[in-house]
């Protein structure tokens, strides 16, 4: 009997087994129906994660620190070669009229070349006006973003000493962090071209300045030529 009893047993127990997995691959049957009391065992990552938040920050304070450094060299980078170029273009007009004697000629290329000297001081210094614009908007953005990570951080750390999920608190960690970004590449996106165009257009009006410089210059000696020439006639 007993031997009977077991074997009833195995067969109702086999049973069971096929009409629990028929269940489950027809869709009768939700997995959740097995996953009572149960919890997700977080991953290596996300068990380590309370415990490098230090280290994380510290890592984020470097990339804010390096962040100041590509600021300055994209603003500075930006008129370093306009500065070069405005200085050589205003040495090369100086040579061509000194020493020239003092004829009504040399006078108003002298004229001239106080004018591209002015042009050119005013070049120098608009640009300048507008590097530290740009590096004003870009610090205060940095500076936000600077203050934004700590919280981020400080709230994550506060999460893991309530006991918080440490997945939970990574995802929502890496979240903040993507949205800080975001808003920093936005804030410093119209300060970067705000500059751009106003270089452009300090750039663009020295040019003008230079080129007209230099046809009237350009006038003035081959007329003189011309004078030159009658003389030799007579």
């Amino acid at each position: 009997m007993r031997e009977k009893g077991r074997e009833l047993t195995t067969n109702n127990m086999g049973k069971i087994k096929t009409i629990l997995a028929t269940a489950l691959i027809s869709g009768l049957l939700p997995i959740s129906a097995f996953a009572d009391n149960a919890t997700t065992t977080p991953n290596k990552k996300d068990r380590n994660f309370c415990q490098v938040l230090d280290k994380k920050y510290e890592g984020l304070v470097k990339k804010l620190e390096k962040q100041v450094k590509q600021n300055d060299k994209f603003a500075r980078g930006k008129i370093n070669e306009r500065i070069k170029s405005a200085d050589h273009d205003q040495k090369q007009i100086l040579k061509k009229v000194e020493k020239k004697g003092s004829d009504s000629a040399t006078t108003t290329a002298q004229q001239l070349t106080a004018t591209t000297t002015a042009a050119t001081e005013k070049f120098k210094t608009e640009l300048q006006k507008a590097v530290t614009d740009l590096q004003n908007a870009l610090k205060s953005a940095l500076d936000t973003k600077a203050t934004t990570t700590k919280a981020i951080v400080d709230k994550a750390k506060a999460d893991c000493a309530a006991g918080k999920n440490p997945s939970e608190v990574r995802t929502e960690y890496h979240n903040a962090l993507k949205a800080a970004n975001d808003a920093y590449k936005s804030a410093t996106k119209p300060a970067k071209e705000a500059f751009s165009a106003i270089v452009k257009q300090l750039v663009s009006a020295r040019k003008a300045t230079v080129k007209e410089v230099r046809e009237q210059l350009k006038a003035l000696r081959e007329a003189k030529e011309d004078d030159e020439d009658e003389d030799d006639d007579d």
